[in-house]
């Protein structure tokens, strides 16, 4: 993983960026869970095929093309993209173009529309995730999964061109390993 450490005196929290103590629980600036970091899940198998997927690194995951959106565009217009591109996931950039969150199908329904009456005009970056990490390629599968489904976080690929893992790419990728099955969710 590389955000959460450039120093080994210095916790970065994957939520806000800012510098914490290595150890603490929680991050001081905006109460972001750390506790995670540095533990993982373990894959619990006896199938050698199983293990393969899940200790795959990250470059061996087919990811959906990546889109992004400034982060005043209204949530609206936003959900009409996601629809006609038929996306799950979106990153948010800022007018700088640093990408300051991302919008997927998880928010919509946490954050949109569990909400009595939602303003679809409001802008995408009051509903956005902010809880997102920038793996390199070389870290495994199941570090995204812990990442991903077990801490809530969004896996950012950080390989110069930067690529976004969602839970379609995690799910093909690993029934690719069960060929009986076929497809989960359909290649678009």
């Amino acid at each position: 993983m590389t955000s959460n450490t450039n120093n080994d005196n210095i916790l970065f929290c994957p939520a806000c960026g800012s510098e914490n103590i290595p150890g603490i629980e929680t991050c001081e600036n905006c109460q972001s869970d750390l506790s995670f970091i540095g533990k993982e899940i373990h894959a619990v198998t006896s199938s050698s095929l199983e293990k393969g997927a899940l200790t795959d690194p990250l470059t061996k995951i087919d990811t959906t093309n990546v889109y992004r959106i400034f982060e005043e565009l209204t949530t609206r217009r936003t959900l009409e993209i996601m629809h006609d591109l038929e996306i799950s996931s979106i990153m948010v950039e800022d007018e700088t173009g640093e990408i300051v969150g991302v919008f997927s199908d998880q928010e919509i329904l946490k954050n949109v529309f569990c909400n009595q009456d939602p303003d679809l005009d409001l802008p995408v970056k009051d509903f956005m995730s902010t809880y997102f990490i920038r793996l390199s390629e070389d870290c495994t599968v199941i570090q995204v999964l812990n990442l991903s489904v077990v801490n809530e976080y969004h896996v950012i690929i950080d390989t110069g061109f930067q690529k976004l893992i969602t839970y379609r790419d995690l799910l093909n990728y690993i029934v690719d390993f069960y060929p009986s099955l076929g497809k989960i969710v359909p290649d678009k």
